[in-house]
């Protein structure tokens, strides 16, 4: 038995480390800096908390290769994960395309791209 255990015990921690970062952000913000983000892509704050961008849950912008009598909005939802609680996030690009997280920060909507899904450009700031 020890022979077995000795030989799976590189694989359940390999296994173990790729669960580890499989909730985690991969990639760290600094404050003020534009980033692009991918449908159900997770970033890490300075504070330590996450962004999750989730998705655009409805579109009615205008594409730029086609002429509309208005230019439409899109709603971009996100998530954010502070401690283990969690709480939504809903911008309009059009109407408001900025909100606050928490107390420290204040998240902008930068640019959200025509890409099917579309990426979208954020920006966190320090309130």
């Amino acid at each position: 038995m020890p022979r077995f255990a000795t030989a799976f015990l590189p694989l359940l921690l390999l296994a173990g480390c790729a669960s580890a970062g499989a909730g985690s952000g991969g990639r760290t913000l600094a404050a003020g800096t534009p980033v692009t983000l991918a449908a159900g892509e997770t970033v890490t704050l300075p504070d330590a908390t996450t962004l999750t961008y989730v998705g655009v849950t409805s579109d009615s912008r205008c594409r730029p290769d086609v002429q509309c009598i208005q230019a439409g909005t899109a709603i971009v939802a996100f998530r954010h994960s502070m401690g283990g609680m969690a709480h939504d996030v809903v911008l309009d690009s059009l109407k408001a395309p900025s909100a606050e997280l928490g107390s420290t920060w204040s998240l902008v909507l930068v640019k959200l791209d025509f890409a099917s899904p579309p990426n979208a450009t954020i920006r966190v700031d320090r309130r």
